[in-house]
C-alpha cells in the first residue's frame, strides 16, 4: 500500500501528530549540554534556531548589496543557505525524517498511511522552509532595494523556498538510500561525519574566501556566467530569481523548468519513504540490529579502564560512550564542535 492509497486524510489524527512533533521541536536541542529541567530554558531551542538563521540571512543582505547582481547573488545565497539548513537538518534528523522504531509506537493507533504520510511532509516542510525563508529574506529585500526591481523580493523568496524544499525531500532519500547500504548504526556513523564535513566547509570559509579575494572587496566577485556554473545545483535556483524578475535568459529559463521538475520526481520518490508501512521495514532493522547491542562489555578498552579507574568513573564512561554510539545528535553536536577547535589550535600554533 503506498503512502496516498487510503481514501482520505484524518484531520484530527494530522493535528494530533503535527502538534506531537511541533512539542518535540520546542523541546528538541542541538546542544548536548543544554540545561533541562522546568524553568531552566524559557527560550524554546527551536526559536534560537531561527534567530540564528535569521542573524546568517542578516549577513547574507549585506554582502548582496554590495554583489548586487541578481544571479551571482542568488547563487551565493542559496548555497550559504543549502550548507547551513543541511547542518540543521543533521542535528535534527530522526525527528524530521523518519525513526526506525516510529512504527512500533504508531502502528498500535489507528493512524491512516495517508495521514501519517502528510504528517512527515508538512512538519518536514515546514521547518526547512522557515528556516530557509528567514535566511533569504534580508538578501530578497537588500537585493530589490540594490537592484530597484520589487520583482527581485518574491523571486528570492519564491526561489528560496523551492531550494530549501528541494533540499528537504533529498534527505528523505538519502535517509532511504543508506538505510539500503549500511546498517542502522553505520548510517548514524555516516550523518556524523557528514555533519562533521559541512561544519568544517562552514568554518574554513571564513579563512579560505579572504584568501581567494586576496585583499579586493566583495564588489570585486565577478559575474557567475559561465556555462558550467549550471551544473551546480543552486545556479538552478538562482536561475528562478532571474526568471520571476523578468531578467532570464533562454539557459535561465531551462534551468528553472529543470529545477521545478527535479522537485516533482523528488516528491514522488519521497511519497514511498514517509508512508507508514515503510516504517514498518524499517523497524524490522531493530530486530537484526538488536543482537549487536547485546554483546558482552568486558572488551580491552573496559580491562584497561578498571586497571586505572573507580567503579563509577568506568560507569560514567561506559554510558558516555554509548550515548556517543547510540544517540546521533549528541554525537553530530560534538563532532561539529571538533572544527572548530582545531581550527583555533592551528591558529595559535
Amino acid at each position: 500500500m503506498s503512502a496516498l492509497s487510503e481514501s482520505r486524510i484524518d484531520r484530527r489524527q494530522l493535528r494530533a501528530l503535527l502538534l506531537a512533533a511541533w512539542k518535540t521541536d520546542l523541546r528538541g536541542s542541538g546542544n548536548p549540554v543544554a540545561p533541562s529541567g522546568d524553568g531552566s530554558r524559557k527560550i524554546p531551542p527551536v526559536l534560537a534556531v531561527m534567530a540564528l538563521k535569521l542573524f546568517i540571512g542578516l549577513g547574507l543582505g549585506a554582502m548582496v548589496f554590495i554583489v548586487r547582481e541578481p544571479f551571482t547573488a542568488a547563487f551565493l545565497v542559496f548555497s550559504t543557505m543549502t550548507v547551513f539548513l543541511a547542518i540543521t537538518v543533521l542535528l535534527e534528523f530522526s525527528n524530521l525524517i523518519l525513526r526506525p522504531d516510529e512504527h512500533l509506537i504508531i502502528a498500535a493507533l489507528p493512524v491512516g498511511s495517508k495521514t501519517f504520510f502528510a504528517a512527515k511532509m508538512i512538519h518536514l516542510l515546514a521547518y526547512v522552509n522557515v528556516l530557509g525563508s528567514l535566511i533569504c529574506l534580508p538578501p530578497a529585500i537588500t537585493s530589490a532595494v540594490a537592484n530597484r526591481n520589487p520583482l527581485l523580493l518574491p523571486g528570492f523568496l519564491i526561489a528560496g523556498v523551492l531550494a530549501a524544499t528541494a533540499m528537504g525531500l533529498s534527505f528523505v532519500l538519502l535517509y532511504a538510500l543508506l538505510l539500503r547500504i549500511v546498517d542502522r548504526e553505520a548510517m548514524q556513523r555516516v550523518l556524523g561525519y557528514a555533519n562533521l564535513a559541512l561544519t568544517l566547509v562552514v568554518y574554513l570559509g571564513y579563512f579560505v574566501a579572504p584568501m581567494m579575494l586576496g585583499g579586493y572587496p566583495l564588489s570585486a566577485i565577478p559575474r557567475l556566467s559561465p556555462g558550467w556554473i549550471y551544473l551546480a545545483p543552486p545556479a538552478w535556483f538562482a536561475a528562478v530569481v532571474k526568471l520571476l524578475a523578468g531578467e532570464a535568459a533562454p539557459v535561465d529559463i531551462g534551468a528553472s523548468l529543470f529545477a521545478l521538475v527535479l522537485i516533482a520526481v523528488v516528491f514522488r520518490a519521497a511519497m514511498s519513504k514517509l508512508s507508514l508501512e515503510y516504517a514498518e521495514t524499517l523497524s524490522d532493522t531493530i530486530g537484526r540490529d538488536e543482537p549487536l547491542r547485546k554483546r558482552g562489555v568486558g572488551g580491552r578498552d573496559s580491562r584497561l579502564l578498571s586497571l586505572v579507574a573507580a567503579s563509577e568513573d568506568r560507569a560514567v564512561w561506559m554510558l558516555i560512550r554509548k550515548q556517543f554510539k547510540y544517540d546521533n545528535r549528541f554525537k553530530t553536536s560534538i563532532l561539529s564542535i571538533l572544527p572548530l577547535t582545531a581550527i583555533y589550535v592551528f591558529l595559535a600554533v
